[in-house]
């Protein structure tokens, strides 16, 4: 009989217990719905972004240091904390699939899954905050990967583990990867002269050329030069090609608005300058990088000082000179009228 009531009363302390784990838990396992929406913001509101986590390897400088990202709303562009126009798309990319993202079943609701999969208040790969002035319109942990292009994320001040289609990658810590890097590109049709040591070349009024290939446009724009060496000609399609990678430069990141003297610009590699419709111009003016095999491009209507890639300055440098902008005249062929008659053979 003792052993009975023994076992009862260990049953009752077994289901008190339950009974009490179900009443701490219940609601947080309630308040997870199955399947749905995970965030509920408007993006039109949303005024201020800012990213926090760890660097990824070839993350724009590849560090793997933590660090903060802030992007502002102004005049319905966004911009850098410093002022510099970002990348439009890429931040109405991010917007878009945080206000997609769906979760399934939670993956785990305990306090020890949140460090395990990386969405912890003080241990994650990424927190995402969405404000509109100083109130905040939404917010997200992301972790670990949890498969292809999915990562473990958490919303902040709940406790269930999701996971979702979205990873570290959409959403870098590195500001130069949030810079609009076309800033420094200039429509082709607004240019009118181009001007560098020893050569000045101006666009002729309505002149074009055939292009040269069929994977280049029907036609290109026809330049003429003040003076020219005697017997040189412009070379039409070397200076629309170098004047269209001119054009369309991209850079890799600002370095700032200080003049440093590693930057090389004392003793510039190559200047020049462009002449456009309303009589703006810019002054180009590129410099070798001390260290490594970058240059620096400082161009006057901007006070940024800008890094570009090795290969695609080199290209500019070394083909935008007098020398490869200009080509001797083609060799006349002889026709049959000019064409000096065989000599006669004789027995």
């Amino acid at each position: 009989m003792q052993t009975w009531i023994g076992i009862l009363a260990v049953l009752a302390l077994l289901q008190l217990g339950l009974t009490a784990y179900t009443g701490m838990n219940g609601p947080q396992v309630a308040s997870t719905s199955p399947t749905g929406r995970l965030l509920d913001f408007d993006s039109t509101q949303v005024d201020s972004l800012q990213i926090s986590g760890v660097a990824d390897q070839g993350e724009g400088n590849g560090s793997t240091d933590s660090g903060t990202v802030s992007l502002i709303r102004k005049e319905r562009q966004w911009q850098t904390a410093d002022g510099f126009p970002a990348d439009q798309g890429k931040v109405s990319a991010l917007l878009g699939k945080l206000s997609g993202l769906e979760h399934g079943l939670a993956v785990s609701i305990s306090e020890d899954a949140l460090r395990r999969f990386k969405v912890a208040d003080a241990d994650f790969e990424r927190h995402i905050v969405l404000k509109k002035g100083d109130t905040e319109l939404a917010g997200l942990y992301l972790g670990s990967g949890a498969g292809v292009r999915q990562s473990h994320v958490r919303v902040p001040g709940q406790g269930a583990v999701y996971t979702a289609d979205i990873g570290s990658y959409d959403a870098p810590v590195n500001v130069a990867d949030w810079q609009d890097k076309a800033v420094l590109q200039l429509p082709e049709a607004g240019v009118k002269a181009l001007k560098l040591a020893g050569l000045s070349l101006e666009k002729e009024a309505g002149g074009t050329v055939a292009a040269g290939g069929p994977d280049q446009a029907a036609s290109a724009v026809l330049w003429k030069a003040d003076s020219l060496p005697d017997g040189k000609l412009v070379n039409q399609a070397a200076v629309n090609e170098r004047l269209t990678a001119l054009l369309n430069l991209r850079f890799t990141q600002v370095l700032g608005r200080e003049a440093r003297a590693e930057y090389g610009l004392g003793q510039p590699v190559l200047t020049l300058t462009l002449e456009r419709e309303g009589g703006d111009s810019r002054a180009y003016a590129f410099g070798k990088l001390q260290t490594g095999d970058d240059y620096v491009l400082k161009v006057s209507d901007r006070g940024e000082y800008f890094q570009i890639p090795a290969y695609v300055a080199t290209a500019l440098v070394e083909n935008l000179t007098p020398d490869k902008l200009l080509m001797a005249p083609a060799a006349e062929v002889p026709t049959a009228e000019t064409t000096p008659p065989a000599a006669s053979e004789t027995h």
